[in-house]
């Protein structure tokens, strides 16, 4: 499952509500058009739009679904993998809010759109989703874990997607260490190179 797809699944929904009919009224008097036998023809609605009111939908653009593009996204890691899937994001309608200990890869990402924070922790108090993408276990753990790290400000049901390629028990370390605090910690490696991130 490709990180779009994930981020769209996780989206809210719109809660649907179901109400039952109300119940009859035994001494109310049935309308004249309640008394009619169930094969007498009824006159046709009248429009007073000309008849175009019947082909009036709901705008997509405002359904639960497109909302999930307006939910931002941090990420954290902006190296060869990190900054093509995070300029995806963008293409895609995700606002993008970005670190990376290396300044200079966040200033294309900027001009993109991107807000660009100073640290991990900055992240993790605006975002609720947050994508890492990092070389290594020990950057992963100092991402985390650090002075600066997202677990020093990350909110009560945040989501962690690690996109890293680490040691295991490292991920099994940070899932605990999110737990903790409240957060979901979801392990995802992802594969196929700079050019699969591209694309």
């Amino acid at each position: 499952m490709t990180l779009l797809l994930l981020l769209s699944a996780i989206a809210p929904e719109e809660e649907q509500h179901s109400h039952p009919p109300p119940a009859k009224d035994p001494f109310r008097v049935p309308t004249t058009q309640e008394n009619k036998p169930a094969n007498t023809p009824t006159a046709p609605a009248q429009f007073h739009d000309g008849g175009k009111s019947r082909f009036k939908h709901k705008d997509p653009g405002t359904s639960s679904r497109s909302m999930a593009s307006k939910t931002p996204v941090g990420f954290i890691g902006l190296g060869n993998m990190g900054s093509p899937m995070a300029k995806n994001l963008l293409k895609h309608g995700y606002p993008v809010i970005a670190t990376d200990v290396f300044p200079e890869s966040c200033k294309e990402l900027q001009d993109l759109g991107a807000q660009i924070l100073d640290c991990p922790a900055e992240v993790a108090d605006k975002a609720d989703r947050i994508i890492t993408m990092l070389p290594s276990s020990p950057n992963v753990i100092e991402v985390y874990n650090g002075p600066n790290g997202i677990l020093k400000k990350v909110k009560k049901g945040t989501l962690l997607i690690d996109s890293s390629t680490i040691d295991p028990s490292v991920s099994k370390e940070m899932a605990v260490a999110a737990e903790k605090m409240g957060a979901v910690f979801m392990d995802a490696p992802v594969s196929g190179g700079k050019g699969n991130a591209e694309g």
